[in-house]
C-alpha cells in the first residue's frame, strides 16, 4: 500500500504515478557522474529502491535530503531497484577502488529474503543487456508449475536459502565493510528498513557502525 494504491470494488487498484523526471548517469546510476576529483570531498550512498528513490522526483528522497542537510552539491548513489545486500556491499569496494575514498558512506540495507540470484536480460529502453537479481530461483519453479503448493514452496525455501545462513551471511558481510572501512578512515553508518530483519540484528553485539531506524 503506497500513494498509488486504493481500495475499490474490484478489489486492490494500482493507480498510474504522475511523471517524474529521473537523471540517470552513464553507469546507470541515479546519481551525478562517478569522478576521482570529486570522489573525496563527498558522501557515498547505497541500497535498494529506498536509497534510490523509486516514486519520488530528483532532490526528495532521504540520500539527497540527507546530502543537502551536509552541504554538498554533488549525490553520488549506488544504490539500485531490488538491489540484494551481497551488490551493496559489493559495489561499495568497486567504487573505492575505482574513484577513491569518500568522506563518509551511508546505506541502508534491504532485508535477507532478497537473494542474490541474478540472470542477463534485455532492457527495451536503453537497447542493453544487463544484470538484474530475480526474488530467487523458487519463482522460476513456481512460474513453470514445478511447485505445487505452498508447503512445497517453503521446503524448498527453506533447503536452498536457510534464514540462519542469509543471517550469518549479511552479519559478516557487513562487519568485514566496517573494519574494512574503519582501516581506510571512512566514516559509515548503516541501517536497514526491513522490520523482520531489525530484531535479528539486536542480537549481535560486533556490528560498530549499524544503527537501528525509529
Amino acid at each position: 500500500r503506497g500513494p498509488y494504491y486504493k481500495e475499490s470494488s474490484l478489489g486492490p487498484l494500482l493507480l498510474n504515478p504522475p511523471d517524474i523526471e529521473i537523471k540517470i548517469n552513464s553507469l546507470g546510476y541515479r546519481s551525478n557522474e562517478f569522478s576521482m576529483a570529486y570522489a573525496t570531498k563527498n558522501y557515498l550512498f547505497s541500497g535498494c529502491s529506498f536509497t534510490w528513490g523509486a516514486g519520488l522526483p530528483e532532490g526528495t528522497y532521504w540520500a539527497t535530503r540527507v546530502n543537502k542537510s551536509l552541504k554538498k552539491n554533488k549525490i553520488f548513489n549506488l544504490s539500485l531497484v531490488g538491489q540484494s545486500i551481497t551488490s551493496i556491499v559489493s559495489n561499495v569496494y568497486r567504487y573505492i577502488r575505482a574513484y577513491g575514498p569518500p568522506e563518509a558512506i551511508f546505506i541502508l540495507l534491504p532485508g535477507l529474503p532478497r537473494h542474490e540470484h541474478v540472470h542477463i536480460s534485455d532492457d527495451g529502453l536503453l537497447n542493453k543487456k544487463f544484470a538484474i537479481n530475480t526474488f530467487s530461483m523458487l519463482e522460476h519453479f513456481k512460474a513453470n508449475n514445478l511447485i505445487k503448493n505452498k508447503k512445497e514452496f517453503d521446503f524448498l525455501s527453506d533447503v536452498f536459502y536457510p534464514k540462519d545462513h542469509l543471517l550469518y551471511q549479511a552479519v559478516n558481510q557487513m562487519k568485514v565493510l566496517e573494519e574494512y572501512l574503519e582501516m581506510k578512515g571512512i566514516p559509515f553508518l548503516w541501517s536497514t528498513w526491513d522490520i523482520e530483519f531489525i530484531p535479528m540484528l539486536e542480537n549481535f553485539n560486533v556490528l560498530n557502525n549499524y544503527f537501528k531506524m525509529p
